[in-house]
């Protein structure tokens, strides 16, 4: 069928990235959410064999109702890098989660304190959660 193809020698998320930015590809069909966090805008994910699935495009996910910052915050939007943040909170590769932070809770933290991540964290301590001493 002659399908054109590029093996990652390790983890693929950041070629997969490198290749959406450049736009050698228009799309990536993954089960892994980690592509959105590196910046590819439109994925597809749980692709069953008949080629259903679900398409996430990030330019309208801030659009969406969930994503919209208060308008009493000031007219902030919710960009990348507070999904980003959002991300980092309910836990990621890098980072273990804090108990009790989902991404429900996250993305109310992140919109409640306009992103900034030490007043989250303020927050979370006068709440009496456990946070490590290296977390931030």
């Amino acid at each position: 069928m002659d399908v054109k193809f590029i093996v990652a020698p390790y983890e693929a998320d950041a070629q997969l990235a490198f290749l959406f930015k450049t736009k050698k590809v228009d799309l990536i069909i993954t089960e892994d959410s980690d592509l959105l966090v590196y910046g590819v805008s439109k994925v597809f994910f749980k692709m069953d064999p008949s080629g259903q699935g679900i398409e996430i495009d990030l330019a309208n996910l801030y659009q969406c109702e969930n994503f919209k910052m208060p308008r009493s915050k000031g007219g902030a939007v919710f960009d990348h890098e507070l999904f980003l943040k959002t991300c980092i909170l309910n836990g990621c590769d890098y980072c273990e989660s804090i108990k009790g932070v989902g991404f429900k809770t996250a993305l109310k933290l992140i919109k409640d304190h306009e992103g900034d991540i030490d007043r989250i964290i303020e927050a979370l301590k006068g709440k009496d959660i456990q946070i490590r001493k290296n977390y931030l």
